[in-house]
């Protein structure tokens, strides 16, 4: 049966199979040529991020611009070179020279990826503009406040003597709802600011918790979870790894909370 090898002496042990799986041929890549595309990528990442290159001035040179988006005064500004995808790609067209890959087996890869990642750029391409709503959702004509933001006031008017505790979960919310620790920190850290002037609590504290709280909030964030869902071919199984991985979060974010409540009880 091709594939498969008889094991030598194997009667003798009803133990053992006398069939057993025949190892596969090594195609001639060597462990460098294996880990130069990962090493190739935090190289170029690394060097495109130092502002005292010119790398990082040559990607952001070139910009698209999106004025007046809806007939509103939100806009947008896309720099295309200087996101990681652009440089992943990069790396990978470098690596086709380096491992000198046929452009036809190149072009099958690259096509089996896309049909892999179809359902992802559709649940993205949903899930990206309504986050983005959510976001602007502040420009409006009855001068509401974005919808953000009132969730943040809410707790604040809910947990404003415990506002150590509830701090860390204003910046999982951000997190959760925008798809990145930056962008939490963006909207709310003037809002924790303020509300620690008003409750009496040290700011620095207060700021502290807000971007561990938007690091922790990484871990159940929509976006991040329905692409790392598609690499390891989990695609509609976005629903329960936020299941799982929302009791570590609470966790994380009650456990600095608590940490800080004791540690300002002691020094104060």
């Amino acid at each position: 049966m091709p594939g498969l090898v008889k094991i030598q002496g194997c009667e003798k042990s009803p133990a053992l199979s006398c069939l057993a799986v025949e190892p596969k041929q090594h195609h001639g890549l060597s462990l460098y040529q294996a880990w130069l595309p990962y090493v190739l990528v935090a190289v170029v990442l690394v060097l495109s991020r130092l502002y005292f290159l010119p790398f990082k001035a040559w990607l952001t040179s070139v910009s698209l611009e999106f004025n007046s988006i809806l007939a509103t005064e939100i806009t947008a500004t896309l720099v295309p070179f200087y996101l990681p995808g652009a440089l992943f790609m990069l790396v990978a067209l470098i690596t086709l020279a380096l491992h000198k890959v046929p452009l036809k087996q190149a072009g099958l890869a690259w096509g089996r990826s896309a049909k892999v990642m179809w359902p992802t750029i559709i649940a993205l391409g949903a899930s990206v503009p309504m986050v983005r709503i959510f976001l602007n959702s502040g420009v409006n004509e009855a001068g509401f406040l974005s919808m953000p933001m009132e969730l943040a006031a809410l707790e604040a008017s809910t947990f404003e003597g415990n506002w150590l505790l509830a701090a860390p979960f204003v910046g999982a919310l951000g997190s959760f709802i925008a798809g990145s620790a930056t962008f939490s920190n963006m909207m709310f850290a003037q809002f924790q600011e303020s509300t620690a002037l008003a409750t009496g609590l040290p700011t620095h504290w207060i700021l502290a918790l807000q971007m561990l709280g938007a690091n922790a909030g990484n871990m159940i964030c929509v976006v991040n979870v329905v692409a790392a869902a598609s690499v390891v071919n989990l695609v509609g199984k976005e629903g329960q790894i936020i299941r799982y991985t929302l009791m570590p979060m609470l966790f994380y974010v009650i456990s600095v909370g608590v940490v800080a409540m004791l540690a300002i009880s002691v020094l104060h």
